[in-house]
């Protein structure tokens, strides 16, 4: 918190077989260099920091403006960030692997594993969790307790009031359902959860500095996160935390850590000569498991990682957001190449930079416009009503999503439309999912899911 987009087995075996694209110690990154500071000054952005992975090498990795806009200090590659949603990743491939050591069956209900649920939230499955797809809500809020035992707290507090829809009925994006994932981490594997992560991934993969605790981050040069808006920019005050919802979004990095896991995820689990991640765990993550309706061209969801296509290539990764941060993960595993983009604002991933890496690291093809289709007043009418909140209105012909202000929808292909909200230059995509009968059901936007009263 976005038709199946990718056959799981081409998917699985470009982790595994595809060459890396030649890069040259000699690469004249100047230009990506520019790219990025203007990027830092059109969207007024304190600082960023940027690395990209080829095969097996971290071939660029540099750090932009500052960390602070009150001490001034400046963002180095080690320096780190709060990646939010881009922890799910980590939380994926631990509960995954301990499926792969057999402790834990992704298709049982997780009542076998966590007594006491609610009667309906029992039958909810981990791979439905994994996916997105257990009909959650998503309510996670950023500022809470400290203390690592508030995870169970907050899972075992949930009843069947968190859910919204049938489980396996729908994609909407759910931090409260990664947060019952960690919990399952948690119990499962018999340690608290930041624990388990740190055993298994961050240590291994030598993220020496990446972890979720504060009180570690905090001895490390750190970025501080900053609100943006037309009053100026802030530092973002107190820095958000919850450890009820670690397994959401919480983890602290630096584009030189996470390259590191690049590096694993596109070498079949493998870094520097040591087996870090099982390759069947990659496989299973990296299945289509779900359609992201409402973000990303072609996009689909598999179990922590997003799958979807971008400037003609087949990208997996996860984005991340949280109060003053953005990171922004992806990777092709088809050339083995990886994009780490960690900025110190909300809502800031840098279209114009990531375009410029692309072009100077891969072979692009480019695309032919779209032709729009043809749309029949039927299913113009079928789309209009009431979704949780937000109106679809129809008006001489033409559709607009109403909230606080009436936005046009330009249709792009069958249930799937463009809008642009007011002081974006960008489209944002919204989706219209049916049900089995065919009668479009729900909304999808901002890869949640919301249902038509």
């Amino acid at each position: 918190m976005q038709a199946m987009r990718i056959f799981c087995m081409v998917l699985a075996a470009t982790f595994a077989v595809m060459p890396a694209l030649a890069a040259s110690d000699n690469m004249d990154f100047s230009a990506l260099d520019k790219t990025i500071r203007e990027e830092l000054k059109i969207t007024n952005t304190p600082g960023c920091a940027v690395a990209i992975v080829s095969g097996n090498d971290i071939v660029y990795a540099k750090g932009f403006g500052v960390a602070d806009i009150e001490t001034g200090q400046p963002v180095a590659p080690d320096t780190l960030f709060r990646v939010g949603s881009t922890s799910k990743v980590f939380t994926a491939i631990t509960l995954v692997s301990l499926a792969e050591e057999g402790k834990v069956d992704l298709s049982k209900p997780i009542g076998y594993y966590i007594p006491n649920l609610s009667t309906n939230l029992s039958k909810v499955t981990a791979s439905q969790l994994l996916s997105h797809t257990a009909g959650f809500k998503d309510a996670a809020p950023s500022y809470g307790l400290h203390d690592e035992s508030e995870l169970a707290r907050c899972m075992l507090s949930l009843n069947d009031s968190i859910l919204f829809a049938e489980p396996g009925e729908v994609f909407s994006y759910s931090n409260i359902g990664f947060g019952m994932v960690g919990y399952l981490v948690e119990k499962i594997g018999k340690k608290t959860y930041a624990d388990q992560i740190d055993e298994r991934i961050f240590r291994p993969l030598g993220m020496n500095r990446t972890t979720f605790k504060p009180t570690l981050a905090m001895t490390y040069p750190l970025s501080q996160g900053h609100s943006v808006n037309a009053n100026g920019t802030s530092v973002v005050r107190p820095y958000s935390d919850n450890a009820g919802f670690w397994p959401s979004g919480f983890v602290f990095s630096s584009v030189n850590d996470m390259a590191h896991l690049a590096i694993a995820l596109m070498n079949n689990g493998s870094l520097e000569g040591r087996q870090v991640i099982s390759p069947k765990v990659i496989e299973e993550m990296s299945k289509p498991r779900a359609e992201m309706a409402s973000a990303y061209e072609n996009g689909s969801y598999g179990y922590g990682l997003m799958i979807y296509d971008r400037l003609g290539q087949k990208v997996v990764g996860h984005d991340g957001a949280i109060e003053g941060f953005t990171s922004n993960f992806m990777m092709v595993p088809e050339h083995k190449f990886a994009l780490i983009i960690l900025a110190n604002a909300d809502d800031r991933h840098f279209p114009n930079s990531t375009e410029k890496a692309f072009r100077l690291m891969l072979p692009l093809k480019e695309k032919a416009a779209p032709v729009p289709p043809t749309v029949n007043q039927s299913e113009t009418a079928g789309y209009v009503g009431n979704y949780s909140g937000i109106k679809i209105l129809e008006k001489e012909g033409k559709l607009f999503m109403s909230a606080d202000v009436e936005v046009p929808l330009v249709q792009t292909a069958k249930d799937r439309f463009d809008m642009i909200l007011p002081g974006s230059t960008s489209p944002q995509l919204i989706g219209f999912i049916r049900d089995r009968k065919g009668e479009v059901k729900y909304l999808s936007f901002g890869l949640r899911s919301l249902k038509k009263t």
